[in-house]
């Protein structure tokens, strides 16, 4: 028996029967209905199908409402079912890792991309998907069959102009025509530039420029694009790539970004403030912080941002900080990275973060500060709780250190003395680790904080 390849509607239908079952026919060649997948809860969670499921719908098409079709691929787990669509008659679809090659060869080698029949039931698959996720894809042949439809579809119509959410390996990254993956109805992106082996030379930058060329192209475009995350592999650096500074640039650039995270080698202070001032940014996580001479000497306002993580050099965070004013920003986290003798430097990052924020707004702030090794770096905590002290909205205050060198001096004069001037009413946690052995639980208790929460 055989069904036509097309991806055309399934026959008249009743109103408010769009996600009825699949013919009887073709019930009888799944051997179980596929939509109860989908529209029973009891049978897993709704939408998610696995490569199997998908496989077996590829080569069946009037069988479905175009409704059905919509919640099929709506979100494939992966592009692999949509690669079957292009499978020569009586390939299967691989069900071991040493089957794949074989099958990826097959298809290629057909050429049914070119075909009209076969080229039009892909295009009708694909214009129904609104998540790619290849964050696991580092087949180069995943990334060959992308770039192989990706080149015959051409610089016109987008292959998924419903696509709303973008999960990319580095191995898909490389291909070239991965800038035409980047629609503008695209809302969500995230790009791991951590290779499953270790990567050739510059083979790591050359992904990071696709990826900041691609970001790039959607500026003066109608970008609903609001949610954004660049991964690259643990390694700090004192200088950003130009890769990295063109990605920062561009980035900066798309100006109904609500969400950012980027964990690169190096990020410059001075190219933060262009990303703070993107005026619905509600969400920054950044590392790794460098200094550079281009900070600018006033401060920049973030007006929308709510939550600000940190990770960097002492130097680099200090001067974000510093040149920083956040009106509604609710909760901080800062993370320093460096050895460092920096005088005071516990003490100058509280006053910056003082500086930065509304006291009747901000109320998270945990600070992890270094791995210390010359003990004379020593700050009484006095004087680094006393910038804090203003901040009326404070509920929970996290300091730690990696060093043995730093057990958070006071005695318990001192601290009573900061506790009873500041201005912290609302205060509900107040963590320090390591523990030191100089604050009373006395005091906790005098000032009728839980010491269940406060340590």
């Amino acid at each position: 028996m055989s069904f036509p390849i097309d991806a055309s509607p399934a026959p008249s239908h009743r109103p408010g029967s769009e996600v009825s079952a699949p013919a009887t026919v073709v019930a009888s060649v799944l051997d179980y209905d596929i939509l109860c997948v989908i529209f029973d809860g009891n049978r897993g969670p709704q939408g998610i199908l696995t490569n199997s499921d998908l496989v077996r719908c590829a080569l069946i098409s009037r069988a479905f409402s175009e409704a059905a079709l919509r919640a099929l691929w709506k979100n494939p787990p992966t592009l692999r079912p949509l690669w079957h669509v292009l499978a020569p008659p009586n390939l299967k679809f691989p069900k071991k890792d040493d089957e794949t090659e074989e099958y990826f060869d097959k298809i290629e080698s057909a050429g049914l991309h070119k075909e009209a029949a076969y080229w039009r039931r892909l295009v009708g698959y694909a214009r129904h998907i609104q998540n790619i996720n290849a964050e696991h894809l580092f087949d180069q042949r995943d990334a060959n069959l992308l770039e192989l439809v990706l080149h015959e579809n051409g610089t016109g119509r987008p292959l998924f102009p419903s696509l709303r959410s973008l999960q990319l390996s580095p191995t898909i990254c490389t291909i070239p025509s991965f800038c035409r993956l980047f629609a503008s109805t695209v809302r969500n992106l995230k790009c791991s530039i951590k290779f499953k082996d270790e990567p050739e030379d510059n083979e790591e930058l050359r992904v990071l420029h696709n990826i900041a060329n691609a970001v790039g192209s959607l500026q003066g475009t109608s970008s609903q694009l609001s949610w954004i995350y660049v991964e690259k592999r643990a390694r700090e650096g004192l200088l950003a790539s130009k890769a990295e500074v063109e990605l920062l640039h561009n980035i900066s650039g798309l100006r109904s970004l609500q969400n950012i995270t980027l964990r690169l080698s190096a990020i410059p202070a001075s190219t933060v403030f262009s990303l703070v001032a993107i005026p619905t940014l509600i969400f920054l996580e950044l590392g790794t912080v460098v200094v550079d001479l281009a900070v600018p000497a006033h401060k920049t306002t973030s007006p929308a941002l709510r939550v600000l993580r940190l990770q960097g050099r002492s130097t680099g965070l200090l001067a974000t900080l510093r040149g920083l004013y956040a009106p509604v920003l609710r909760t901080l986290n800062v993370n320093v990275t460096d050895l460092t003798s920096t005088p005071h430097i516990f003490s100058s990052v509280a006053e910056a973060v003082a500086k930065s924020v509304n006291p009747d707004v901000f109320c998270h702030f945990s600070a992890i500060l270094g791995d210390w090794t010359v003990p004379n770096a020593l700050e009484r905590l006095t004087r680094i709780l006393r910038p804090l002290a203003p901040l009326r909205a404070l509920r929970d205050i996290k300091l730690s250190s990696q060093s043995p060198f730093l057990p958070f001096m006071a005695s318990d004069a001192e601290f009573a003395d900061i506790l009873g001037n500041a201005r912290w009413s609302q205060l509900e946690e107040f963590s320090i680790l390591p523990q030191s052995p100089y604050l009373g639980a006395a005091i906790l208790a005098g000032r009728g904080q839980s010491t269940s929460t406060s340590r």
